[in-house]
């Protein structure tokens, strides 16, 4: 199973235009950003492929109505989402929305919609989760690595509504707009990627030659060497006796030419 993670600035997000989207962040955030609108009727678009299930994270400050929200994939019936805002502070990283499981070979479409007039709704982040590694599309573009945090559960509207915990990294505020009145809080939950090499990726170890090989081949050589050296031997040998014979030969035949005749009285 894999998950990814779509920040609110990512572009396969399609807000919907003059409904008082605007862009904010501060520290708790993902990535320290969000997007958020006070206006009942503002939507936003979320087309994917190859996820089994897709959750919707916002944050949630005290004060003011509690935001209502609505939504539905692939055309179907509507959920409805009640915040519940805590008594001060912010609520980071509130799941808003948890989809049944889909069809991952096919192509899904979710569309939110605010419900409530003068009600802060904020978009953090879109999680997207694909039951095994052959989904494609965006899925896995933003996979955390295994020390993600994992999820909890907390109190709202809805029952055993999970939210992801924030880490105790300190971060600095974000430069955006932020719709909350409230001092930036030191938490922050980071997402990074993990990524598995395959064991195609993998270099194949070179092996040693053989030692055995290596004697075979020095011993053919001493060998082959060791019976040119005696060739080499017996012919010098049967030069030098040859030579000698021949040597001998001549002395002989000299000396035979040489001898005085005797005479016979």
């Amino acid at each position: 199973m894999s998950v990814s993670i779509l920040d609110d600035r990512d572009p396969i997000i399609i807000y919907s235009s003059n409904t008082g989207w605007r862009q904010g962040g501060t520290t708790g955030e993902h990535r320290k950003t969000s997007m958020f609108t006070s206006e009942a009727g503002a939507t936003a678009k979320i087309t994917f492929n190859g996820g089994s299930s897709i959750g919707v994270f916002g944050t949630i400050s005290a004060g003011g109505p509690p935001p209502q929200s609505a939504y539905s994939i692939d055309g179907g019936p509507a959920v409805t989402f009640i915040g519940n805002p805590p008594s001060t502070g912010f609520r980071f990283q509130q799941r808003y929305f948890q989809s049944k499981t889909l069809r991952t070979n096919d192509s899904h479409t979710l569309i939110i919609t605010t419900l409530v007039h003068d009600a802060t709704y904020s978009i953090d982040f879109i999680e997207i989760i694909a039951a095994d590694s052959s989904a494609t599309g965006n899925v896995g573009r933003f996979a955390p690595s295994a020390s993600s945090p994992a999820l909890t559960s907390t109190t709202t509207n809805q029952s055993s509504i999970p939210v992801l915990p924030q880490t105790s990294e300190t971060l600095s505020p974000g430069t955006t707009e932020s719709p909350f009145s409230q001092p930036s809080l030191n938490s922050s939950s980071t997402t990074s990627s993990l990524s598995l090499p395959s064991s195609s990726s993998l270099p194949s170890p070179s092996l040693p030659s053989s030692p055995d090989s290596k004697s075979t081949a020095r011993l053919g050589a001493i060998e082959g060497g060791a019976v040119v050296g005696v060739v080499l031997i017996l012919i010098i040998v049967f030069c030098l006796l040859n030579r000698r014979r021949r040597f001998f030969s001549s002395i002989l035949q000299g000396w035979k030419g040489s001898r005085p005749f005797l005479l016979h009285v």
